[in-house]
C-alpha cells in the first residue's frame, strides 16, 4: 500500500484544495491521502475562520482520507518551523510514502535551493548575515543571497518569494535533515495565488472564500466550490475574526510585563516594548500597524500577537521541536472506509497516535505540545460563543464522516 501525505491549512477547504488532493492521488497511485492541518490557528497569525472539526469534516467530504491535526506550537511560526513541524511529525509516522504539496515552480528549482539551506555553506551564510544587516524582512533577505548564490535572474528571484515556493523549499530542507524514505512531489498550483482575494476565476484562493464568506455571498461561493462542501459552509452560523480576539490580547499585555512578553516566541529586538506600548490602541488592526516595520512583515507580527495571546513561549517552541517525548499525531477525524489507514499508521508509528483526546496526559511523557493544543481549542470557543459550561472542545468525540463510532487503537 502507499500513503500520500499533504499539509494544510483548509482555511477553508476549496475547490484548488480538492484538485490537489485528486492530482496527489493520480500522481502517486496512493491508495490514501492524509492530511497534516493546523488548528484553530493559522500559520499567517489568525484564528481559522471555522474550528478545527468542521474543517475536517470539510476535508473528509473534499477526498481527505484522515486528517491530523498540526500542533499550535508548529502551526503559529515562521514557514521553518511550520514545515519542519509537520514533516517532523510524518516522518515520524514511518507510514508515509509522499509528500505532495502545490507549487508554482518546477520541483526540481526548490530542490537545489532547499538542499543549499539544509547544508548553509559559509558564503551563503555570509551573504545571508549581509543581508539581515539591512534590516529586512527574513524572507527577503534570505531569498537576495540564494539569488546571489546561484546567480538567478529577476524572475528566478521573484518565484523564491511565492508562498508555496518558500514552504516547498522548507518542505524538502527537512526532509534532507532528515534522511527521510517520504518522497516529495509537487503539484502545480490551480487558480489565484495565495493572497489573491478576486472572486473572478473557477479555482478561488482560501483568502477568496473568506472574502466571500464575511461579504455573506454564498451564491457565487456555491458556484465556485463542490456542492456538499459549499452547503456546509453556507450552513455555518458564525465565523471567526482576528478583531474578536482583541481584547484577550489586550489583557496579556496589560497583565504581563516587557520581560515576559521578551520570553515569546518570534519577539525581538525590543518588540516587546512596542507590543506594551501598542495595548491601549482601539481595534487589533491597530495594534498590528503600530506594531508593524520595516524588518518585521504584517504577519510576523500578527503571529506574534497571537502567542502572545497563548502564552507560547521561545522555549516551547525549542522544546517541541527537538525533544520527541512532546511528539504525537491527533487524529481529528476519517473517512469510515479508510479506519484501514489509522490502524497502520498507529501500527507503525515511532510517536503516539492519539484518538481518545482524555487519554493524553497518560499517553505523552511531554505534554507542553498537547496541553498548548488544549488552551488553544478553549481560548477559540470562548471567544467564537462556546455555551456557558459547555464541556472542553478538544475532550469531545473527533468527527467522523461517516459512521458514528471512533475506535481507538
Amino acid at each position: 500500500m502507499k500513503i500520500a501525505a499533504v499539509v494544510s491549512e483548509y482555511n477553508p477547504f476549496t475547490l484548488g484544495h480538492q484538485y490537489h488532493i485528486e492530482q496527489t492521488r493520480a500522481m502517486t497511485n496512493a491508495d490514501a491521502v492524509v492530511a497534516i492541518m493546523s488548528g484553530n490557528f493559522v500559520q499567517r497569525g489568525e484564528p481559522a475562520i471555522f474550528d478545527k472539526q468542521i474543517r475536517t469534516r470539510l476535508a473528509l467530504e473534499g477526498g481527505a482520507d484522515v486528517v491530523l491535526e498540526l500542533p499550535t506550537v508548529f502551526a503559529l511560526q515562521t514557514a521553518e518551523i511550520f514545515a519542519g513541524g509537520a514533516v517532523g511529525i510524518l516522518d515520524s509516522l514511518r507510514s508515509i510514502d509522499y509528500l505532495s504539496f502545490g507549487s508554482e515552480t518546477d520541483i526540481a528549482f526548490v530542490g537545489k535551493i532547499a538542499a543549499l539551506l539544509a547544508d548553509e555553506p559559509y558564503s551563503f551564510k555570509k551573504e545571508l548575515s549581509r543581508n539581515l544587516d539591512d534590516k529586512i524582512p527574513f524572507a527577503q533577505a534570505r531569498s537576495n543571497a540564494i539569488a546571489s548564490y546561484f546567480n538567478m535572474s529577476d524572475a528566478e528571484k521573484a518565484e523564491l518569494l511565492l508562498p508555496n515556493s518558500i514552504l516547498a523549499i522548507e518542505y524538502i530542507k527537512k526532509l534532507i535533515q532528515l534522511d527521510s524514505d517520504i518522497l516529495p512531489v509537487a503539484v502545480h498550483r490551480m487558480g489565484g495565488g495565495y493572497n489573491d482575494d478576486t472572486e473572478y476565476t473557477d479555482y478561488l484562493s482560501a483568502t477568496a472564500v473568506r472574502k466571500l464568506i464575511k461579504e455573506k455571498k454564498y451564491g457565487v461561493i456555491s458556484q465556485k466550490l463542490p456542492e456538499k462542501i459549499a452547503k456546509m459552509i453556507a450552513a455555518q452560523k458564525t465565523f471567526a475574526e482576528d478583531e474578536d480576539f482583541y481584547r484577550l490580547i489586550q489583557y496579556k499585555l496589560l497583565t504581563s510585563d516587557a520581560e515576559e512578553i521578551a520570553q515569546i516566541s518570534g519577539i525581538a529586538e525590543g518588540l516587546e516594548n512596542a507590543f506594551k506600548s501598542a495595548a491601549f490602541c482601539k481595534t487589533y488592526a491597530e495594534m498590528i500597524d503600530t506594531v508593524h516595520s520595516k524588518r518585521y512583515t504584517r504577519t510576523a507580527i500578527q503571529r506574534m500577537a497571537f502567542n502572545i495571546l497563548l502564552g507560547i513561549t521561545k522555549s516551547d517552541v525549542e522544546k517541541c521541536r527537538s525533544k520527541a517525548d512532546c511528539s504525537y499525531a491527533r487524529v481529528l477525524g476519517f473517512r469510515s472506509e479508510s479506519s484501514w489507514v489509522v490502524k497502520h499508521i498507529a501500527q507503525n508509528s515511532e510517536i503516539p497516535v492519539i484518538t481518545n483526546v482524555p487519554t493524553y496526559k497518560k499517553v505523552l511523557n511531554d505534554t507542553t505540545m498537547f496541553d498548548c493544543d488544549v488552551l488553544a481549542s478553549d481560548v477559540y470557543k470562548l471567544v467564537t460563543g462556546m455555551p456557558a459550561g459547555d464541556s472542553r472542545p478538544d475532550f469531545k468525540l473527533v468527527p467522523v464522516m461517516r459512521g458514528n463510532d471512533f475506535p481507538e487503537f
